[in-house]
Parts: C-alpha cells; sequence; structure tokens
C-alpha cells in the first residue's frame, strides 16, 4: 500500500512498478490508462521506435543508455514483452519522494531539501550560541577587570540584548564608582603627605 502522508517510503516506486508489472505479463497489453505516480515507463514497437513515455526526450535518450539490453536483468528496471511485439521499459527508484504529484514535480528531492533545511538550522543555532556565550564571556571579562582593580579601562556596554547592556552598564557605574572613590582617597593621602611635620607640630599643641 503506498504512503498517504506526505512524504512516501523510498521503496514506493518498486511497489507500484511490482503491481503493474504483475498485470502487464499476464495479459501481455498496456494497463488501461497507465499513469504511474512513482516509477517511470518507455513504450516501444517492434523496431524500437518509442510509442509513448513517462518521460521527456532528454530523459529517454539517458534511461535508454543505461537500460540497453532487453534480455538483461535490471536492479530497478525492467523490459517487458507485449502483443504485436512491442516491449515496455519499466524504471523506478528508489528515493523518498513527495505523495503530491504537483510538489513532487518541484521538490523532486526533498530528502535533500530535509537534510539542507537541518545544517541551516543547526548552523543558525550555533551561531546564536557563539553569539549568547559572547555576551557572557563579555560580563566575566567585566567582572574579572573589576576584581583586578584595572579601573581605568571602560567596560563595553553596547550589546544587541538588553538584558546584557543593562547588566554591563551596571558594572561601569560600579567602574566609575570605585574609581571615583579610590582617586578622592589617594588624593587625600596626598594632601596629607604635603603638610609639613612643623605644621603638625602645630596642630598637636592647640
Amino acid at each position: 500500500m503506498l504512503s498517504t502522508n506526505v512524504l512516501s517510503p523510498a521503496n514506493t516506486g518498486e511497489i507500484e512498478a511490482a503491481t503493474d508489472i504483475k498485470d502487464i505479463k499476464e495479459q501481455h497489453t498496456l494497463p488501461p490508462n497507465l499513469n504511474p505516480q512513482f516509477y517511470e515507463y518507455i513504450h516501444f514497437n517492434k523496431n524500437k521506435t518509442v510509442l509513448d513515455s513517462s518521460l521527456g526526450e532528454r530523459q529517454i535518450e539517458h534511461v535508454l543508455k543505461k537500460y540497453n539490453d532487453n534480455q538483461k536483468n535490471y536492479q530497478n528496471g525492467m523490459f517487458l514483452p507485449l502483443k504485436n511485439e512491442e516491449v515496455i521499459l519499466i524504471t523506478w527508484g528508489y528515493k523518498t519522494q513527495l505523495t503530491n504529484p504537483i510538489l513532487r514535480t518541484i521538490i523532486p528531492h526533498p530528502g535533500l531539501v530535509m537534510l539542507f533545511g537541518t545544517l541551516i538550522t543547526l548552523l543558525v543555532f550555533l551561531v546564536l550560541f557563539i553569539h549568547h556565550s559572547n555576551k557572557k564571556i563579555q560580563q566575566q571579562v567585566a567582572l574579572i577587570k573589576i576584581a583586578s582593580q584595572d579601573l581605568a579601562t571602560p567596560i563595553s556596554t553596547e550589546t544587541r540584548i538588553k538584558k546584557f547592556n543593562t547588566s554591563l552598564h551596571a558594572m561601569e557605574e560600579l567602574r566609575q564608582s570605585l574609581k571615583s572613590s579610590l582617586s578622592k582617597e589617594w588624593n587625600t593621602q596626598e594632601q596629607r603627605k604635603k603638610i609639613s611635620p612643623h605644621y603638625l607640630t602645630i596642630l598637636k599643641h592647640l
């Protein structure tokens, strides 16, 4: 039974072909209104002239280069004798196909599309993960700067993520506050150093 889902099994062509091959072997004639969905055929007269086919001219040429011996058994193709010395070649492939005939024409290889889609999704995820990790690293670098008392270098506060911007802004304000506090303390100590010992002696006697 053929799949009724969006995608058909890889052996759908073989299954459909087997059903028609059985009828052709019994009747030696083509099934009425032959219109295969998942396999291809080429109908020849006794002079090997193509009478009918599910393929276009270029496709027929390509297939006949591969299937050029009507006495040979092929893995995914078969020549069947018909009445009046006519012959039909039926070929099929093993690949996942879309069940909708219009979509199948537009997307003949959905497996490859799904593979590329998966790769693109993984690539986007990887880019987002690296981007997210980079912002976390920025936060860690900012904390290291503050912890190591590297207060002279401003912390970058511009990212594309609001949450990170807020955290980095807070760290930058902390850096500026610490720098200002340490600067005031240093200035006070410098001023104290400038007071002469004599003046300090006077202050002690007041």
